[in-house]
């Protein structure tokens, strides 16, 4: 049991490193909408950033999602061992 515990401690872990990544990279976008001509290198700059912040949410968000799955599963499973041992005869 101790081996499911430590892997959903890694798990909760990538995420918050997932979670700092993002804002880490979010920080330096350039909120303003650029559509000269002569401005084509700073809109693939927000095209390319747009690109990296999508896929840190679309991650993060997955990543999440299994983290709290999986903890629900080990909380089940403890619960339900719990249950089992105070129903013996002592």
């Amino acid at each position: 049991m101790n081996v499911y515990i430590w892997s959903w401690v890694a798990l909760a872990i990538v995420v918050l490193i997932l979670a700092v990544y993002r804002i880490a990279v979010a920080s330096h976008d350039d909120e303003t909408l650029h559509l000269h001509q002569n401005e084509g290198a700073l809109i693939a700059a927000q095209q390319k950033l747009s690109r990296k912040v999508t896929a840190a949410d679309r991650w993060g968000m997955l990543l999440t999602v299994v983290l709290a799955l999986y903890g629900l599963i080990l909380l089940g499973n403890y619960l339900y061992h719990i249950w089992l041992k105070t129903g013996q005869i002592q």
